[in-house]
């Protein structure tokens, strides 16, 4: 099965069999409210970052942009 790729202007998705990632405005931080990147392998999160976290490793500041930086982030860690 080939994953689904979803961007929108508020959140930026990959779903696929092994895992899911998320980054936007559903999923938020509960102490600090930022926007939250999280990654998911059959129903459990397995890792997360606040929007400050993946802003540091990132090139641009959209969905699409800090998607992709909390990926690289969960595969380096």
């Amino acid at each position: 099965m080939k994953p689904n790729i979803t961007i929108s202007r508020d959140s930026a998705y990959i779903d696929s069999p092994k895992l899911t990632a998320y980054y936007g405005n559903q999923k938020t931080d509960k102490e600090t409210e930022e926007w939250l990147f999280i990654v998911t392998k059959n129903g459990k999160e397995v890792f997360s970052a606040t929007n400050s976290e993946l802003l540091e490793v990132s090139f641009g500041e959209g969905p699409k942009d800090l998607l992709i930086a909390g990926l690289a982030m969960y595969l380096t860690r």
